[in-house]
């Protein structure tokens, strides 16, 4: 009986929010959807592209937002606010992607915008203007992209975005992105305004600026932003840092040391590798699956250790830092911030070092160390 209470308090407020939104502003509704002016507000949940363009032939503005079933095309005259969730593809099948063509005028005169509370899901999709423009000014004929809610997004393509002013997350938002390329922006590709990284999953992306900055940090919401096996490139920087105390993680990344950028006297850019370590039994070559791996550093930086366990293959990965990039030493150059070299070794549950490697170089992707444990 209470959740159905609650259902229904629910289902008032939305209709209460619309009906307000309306009245307010003249605009016209239907079902979750408020069609103003040169915004879409999306209040309800579980809308396509498809179905905002019948919306919009329904309440008379088909000129706002029309869909080619064909094509599985979309073409917004106007900004999309989404306030409830919106899914652009499908996330099981590639086969059914779209694209969502925002046709610019002037820049940023059309966004794309996740409220706090809402849900954009991109999934083998393109997001790009109609234009397609790039120039040598600040602020071409981009969209301006927000996420201050959640974005789930995966094996898709965000273009031709203007990253003058949009704040692509924030302190309030949630993101899982996986293959997803941020490319052809004027200005900066992601930036992240005191984002919280716990609250992100950033996996095998891309953020490239034809601009700026591939990637800009202002700020710590909490965790540093981790980027894990990404590729960042910008004009100025691949990295910015500003704002109070920026943090990132660059895990098995592509990016130019040189192009590490520090707007202030604080914050770090932790570049880290993976290193695969293989315990072998010594004269067969055979996996040896549960030994315990650790990896303790011997450079002059911050001290680290880091454990793991071998899999069924006989193979443990860790995670190892390279060194720590600041605003006096933004390239690493500086031997007080490397923390590796890193001795490698196998352990016995007694804590008895079984084999080791010491001086390991974590430097660049790929990393392999084979420890030959004796019978």
């Amino acid at each position: 009986m209470l959740k159905k209470l609650n259902l229904l308090l629910a289902v008032v407020a939305l209709a209460c929010v619309v009906g307000l939104a309306v009245l307010m502003s003249g605009a016209q509704a239907r079902e979750g959807v408020v069609f103003a002016g040169k915004a879409i507000e999306v209040y309800g949940r579980g809308y396509t592209l498809a179905r905002l363009a019948q919306l919009a032939e329904e309440v008379g503005h088909p000129e706002m937002f029309r869909y080619d079933p064909r094509k599985r095309e979309a073409m917004a005259n106007a900004s999309l606010i989404i306030h409830g969730s919106l899914t652009i593809g499908d996330p099981a099948d590639p086969k059914l992607g779209e694209t969502l063509l925002l046709n610019t005028v002037v820049c940023g005169d059309l966004q794309v915008q996740v409220a706090r509370g809402g849900e954009l899901g991109v999934y083998h999709s393109v997001l790009q203007t109609v234009s397609q423009v790039i120039t040598e000014e600040k602020c071409s004929r981009g969209y301006y992209f927000f996420a201050d809610g959640a974005l789930k997004a995966a094996d898709s393509r965000i273009l031709y975005m203007s990253g003058a002013r949009g704040k692509t997350v924030t302190a309030n938002s949630q993101a899982d992105l996986e293959r997803v390329t941020f490319g052809l922006s004027d200005d900066v590709s992601f930036h992240a305004y005191y984002a919280d990284g716990a609250r992100l999953a950033l996996r095998d992306c891309q953020f490239l600026a034809e601009g700026n900055f591939g990637v800009w940090v202002e700020g710590s919401g909490g965790a540093p932003l981790r980027l894990v096996r990404c590729r960042l490139s910008g004009a100025e920087a691949d990295l910015k840092l500003s704002g109070y105390r920026p943090a990132a993680e660059l895990v098995d990344c592509q990016f130019r040391r040189g192009k590490v950028r520090f707007e202030h006297e604080s914050g770090t850019a932790t570049v880290k590798w993976t290193v695969a370590v293989k315990a072998v039994e010594r004269g067969t070559g055979k996996p040896l699956p549960g030994v315990a791996i650790q990896a303790t550093s011997e450079g002059r930086g911050a001290s680290e250790t880091v454990r793991g366990t071998t899999g069924p293959d006989g193979v443990c990965p860790l995670v190892l830092t390279e060194y720590i990039a600041t605003p006096s030493s933004p390239a690493g150059g500086d031997a007080a911030n490397t923390v590796t070299p890193h001795r490698i070794a196998a352990l016995a549950p007694s804590g008895e070092t079984l084999a080791e490697k010491p001086g390991y170089a974590a430097r660049g992707a790929h990393g392999s160390v084979t420890l030959e444990i004796p019978r």
